[in-house]
């Protein structure tokens, strides 16, 4: 590999691009796990790992960073009846995190749990439009974080 270059964010959603990218480093003469695999996708992080990614880079973590650990420590063991168990009540979050730009909705739910005072953000972007905000309120009710 290069020595500046570890990982990879794969955020498509595709899962089976971990073997594909996989495949591609065998290919090239690396080893197929010489490259860290990461998945940047919150709704199929847990099968990206189960199929052979290292971890993620997540939007929940910023919510439920303890449930995110987990679901990466049961996922890389490949405790497919654990992640089912721990993912579930994060469904919800892993998509309506996503109703309006990144990282609008996170930062208003990291407010909304009472991490931080104010979901206030740079121009251009604004805070959670008030017709969203249910949606996102009920995701954290349904991942107990409220």
């Amino acid at each position: 590999g290069h020595p500046n270059i570890v990982a990879v964010k794969e955020a498509t959603g595709d899962v089976s691009r971990v073997a594909q990218i996989q495949d591609a480093c065998e290919k090239n003469g690396f080893k197929r796990d010489e490259l860290l695999l990461l998945s940047g996708d919150d709704g199929t992080t847990d099968e990206f790992v189960i199929q052979g990614g290292h971890g993620c880079i997540s939007v929940t973590a910023n919510v439920a960073p303890s449930a995110m650990h987990q679901l990466m420590m049961a996922a890389l063991k490949k405790d497919i009846d654990e992640v089912k168990r721990i993912n579930a009540p994060l469904a919800n979050l892993h998509q309506d995190e996503f109703i309006e730009a990144n990282p609008i909705p996170i930062k208003w739910a990291v407010k909304r749990i009472g991490q931080i005072d104010c979901s206030y953000l740079r121009p251009p972007l604004d805070e959670l439009a008030p017709e969203f905000q249910g949606t996102v309120e009920s995701a954290l009710r349904d991942a107990g974080l409220i």
